[in-house]
């Protein structure tokens, strides 16, 4: 059974605390590195109020900042892949839980590991889907 598992900031958010990461930014410079291209700086003053309002930005004067909540938040790493490492936090990886077959608990692994490592387990009638290898590196059931 594959769950998706839900972040407590949205992919956006946690792209834009992740370009905190090197320091303080001002509105234009931010606007610019988020989106790719020149944004009206209005869009991008709205876009960091929404973060300024969770606790997860600061600013002084037109210069933002990562607070001390942004950055623990940030930094949580049980939202990686159990298998090759990539974070939730990278764009375009999402991840599941799913059962392991070596010692039955739900582990995180991303699409790409998923489809890799993806194995049917049990006897017919009751087929179900799980992950060949445990992450922990836990010796096989027998």
């Amino acid at each position: 059974m594959r769950r998706r598992l839900y972040l407590p900031l949205t992919r956006k958010r946690a792209a834009a605390l992740s370009l905190f990461r090197d320091g303080a930014l001002p509105l234009e410079r931010f606007a610019e590195r988020m989106w790719g291209r020149k944004t009206a700086p209005k869009f991008a003053l709205h876009f960091l109020d929404g973060l300024e309002k969770l606790g997860l930005v600061g600013h002084s004067g037109d210069v933002f900042r990562i607070t001390d909540e942004g950055s623990r938040l940030l930094a949580q790493t049980p939202w990686e892949c159990g298998y090759c490492g990539a974070t939730a936090w990278d764009p375009g990886i999402e991840l599941t839980l799913q059962g392991c077959r070596n010692c039955g608990a739900e582990h995180r692994a991303c699409r790409k590991c998923v489809r890799r490592l993806l194995v049917v387990e049990g006897v017919f009638p009751s087929y179900r889907p799980a992950l060949k290898g445990c992450p922990k590196g836990s010796p096989a059931r027998t």
